[in-house]
């Protein structure tokens, strides 16, 4: 499905609820440019200077798409629903140039790759979803601030002798105002007003001279330019606490509408997205069930939802991809490489790379996207299906298209290591990892697996609702979550259907699976060639 900036609004609701509903996600990313290749004979990079690489040029180019590959786990069926979205991403802010602006380029070669794969430049500019990213939302938070408290100093004007009647009927007019019982005078007091000699409107000097009488010789009072006159008033407190409140709401709602695309970023990564504008609530609600709750119960539950979930992201040779979607996204890349890993796993604990799991088995072999999954089709379980109203790619392969590329990735992720899992063929394979990552423990995805129905019970209920609720508590990447009294450690019909290759291997798999291929990705330029989260 391919979301646009006319289309967000209305979509964006129900995608956070598909990705609190999720089993994976995968995504894959489209850019202005990529890395640049170093002169010949240079040897071939450490894993740093790799990154190195990788860091200048998400930080001067820009990601134009996003593609996301839902993915949903139907136990009961034994079955994976993917739903695919391709966002097309705008590099224009929503903001006005003189608050935020923002500087990016494009290559020639990969703006010329895009076209020949059937990329429109023209997209992200007229109907691309815009965005702010986490860093961009603090500098420019800060920045309106500050201008909202900076007071324009204006050097005072001389009076001469021709203007002093204005002045003094400014003056005059002010006192008088002012002199009234609080209950009997106006609320405000529109100047010029009437005098002998006074004119009916004011120039633009005379009203510079209004609020520089008003500044110097008053307290306690505000003047506001309203073209060719100037409005006085006298607030009170809880007015002027009233009227910064307002300031506050109309900043964090200009805000929270700049934010854009990064809410669905925000919904991947566990983060906040209590503060998501009221037009995108609004036009998401007729596509998501209530359930009987307010709209603030649904987007309270549906946060909870998205922090407690197993956050697992996939993408395909996808070390570069997050190093783009980090830098566009969330903010200013880590100098090393090791830090960036560390931010990554804190965002999200679980990241999977499917060329580092098809190079187990295929090491010299073609591991790209499109091999993969060609291989991948001659699998018949785990059983695959895509809702009518996500089938655009069922009909044409278009490659390097995000969305198409995610949905490529999503497959891959579902049949190979079910395929791995069920053919045992990666224990041996495993034996000949390098030192450097038997070296690595792999901690990140757990070694337990709890939480499963017993076998009596499944027997009795089947794999519905209360082996999906259960399923839910399990915490994959540390110790198990809280169980119903009497499961067991592993429900012998799900080991059953893992071993026949008709599900994916659990996340806490005890035979350490995804110790085993998980937080790896593959960095093929670079002398390590795996790089670790950790």
């Amino acid at each position: 499905m391919d979301i646009t900036n006319d289309r967000f609004k209305s979509e964006a609701l129900k995608i956070i609820k598909e990705i609190s509903d999720s089993h994976f996600v995968a995504f894959d990313c489209e850019f202005s440019g990529i890395t640049g290749r170093r002169e010949r004979g240079s040897g071939k990079l450490t894993l740093q200077e790799f990154y190195d690489d990788t860091k200048a040029a998400a930080e001067e180019y820009q990601v134009l798409q996003v593609g996301l590959a839902i993915v949903k786990e139907d136990l009961k069926k034994k079955r994976y629903i993917i739903r695919p979205y391709n966002f097309t991403i705008s590099p224009i802010p929503t903001l006005r140039e003189r608050i935020f602006v923002r500087k990016w380029s494009s290559s020639s070669g990969s703006m010329d790759f895009l076209a020949g794969h059937g990329f429109r430049h023209d997209l992200p500019f007229t109907s691309g979803v815009k965005y702010l990213s986490r860093s961009e939302e603090s500098t420019v938070r800060a920045k309106i601030i500050a201008n909202d408290e900076k007071k324009i100093e204006y050097a005072d004007m001389e009076i001469k002798a021709r203007d002093r009647d204005v002045a003094d009927h400014i003056r005059t007019s002010i006192q008088a105002w002012l002199a009234q019982p609080e209950d009997q005078r106006e609320d405000y007091l529109n100047l010029p007003g009437e005098g002998p000699g006074i004119p009916t409107t004011f120039n633009g000097f005379q009203v510079r001279l209004t609020h520089q009488i008003a500044r110097n010789e008053f307290t306690g009072i505000e003047t506001r330019g309203m073209g060719h006159f100037v409005q006085v008033t006298a607030p009170t407190e809880q007015e002027q606490a009233t009227r910064r409140q307002i300031m506050i709401d109309e900043r964090e709602s200009k805000l929270n509408n700049a934010i854009g695309f990064r809410w669905i970023v925000e919904a991947l990564f566990g983060g906040n997205i209590l503060d998501m504008p009221y037009d995108i609530i609004t036009a998401g609600l007729p596509h998501v069930n209530l359930g009987g709750q307010t709209a603030e119960e649904y987007i309270a539950s549906l946060q909870e939802k998205l922090r407690k979930r197993n956050k697992v992201l996939v993408g395909h040779n996808c070390f570069g991809d997050l190093v783009y979607l980090y830098a566009c996204f969330i903010g200013p890349l880590p100098e090393r490489v090791e830090d960036f890993a560390a931010e990554i796993n804190m965002l999200c604990p679980a990241i999977v790379d499917t060329k580092h799991l098809a190079s187990f088995t295929n090491r010299w072999g073609d591991t790209s996207l499109a091999v993969v999954e060609q291989e991948m089709q001659e699998e018949e379980v785990p059983h695959i299906i895509m809702p009518s109203e996500y089938d655009r790619y069922a009909h044409q392969a278009t490659y390097h298209e995000a969305g198409f590329d995610a949905l490529l990735t999503a497959k891959i992720m579902i049949r190979l290591p079910a395929k791995l899992e069920r053919e045992q063929k990666y224990i041996d394979a495993a034996k000949d990892i390098t030192a450097a990552t038997a070296a690595y423990d792999g901690e990140m995805f757990g070694e337990e697996d709890a939480g499963y129905v017993t076998a009596s019970e499944s027997t009795e209920e089947g794999l519905g609702e209360k082996l999906a609720k259960q399923l839910e508590k399990i915490n994959i990447f540390g110790s198990p979550g809280k169980a119903d009294a009497g499961s067991a450690v592993l429900d012998e019909e799900i080991a059953a259907m893992v071993k026949r290759g008709e599900i994916m291997p659990r996340w806490n798999a005890q035979n350490g699976f995804w110790k085993l291929f998980g937080n790896r990705m593959q960095t093929n330029p670079a002398k390590e060639g795996i790089a670790f989260l950790k």
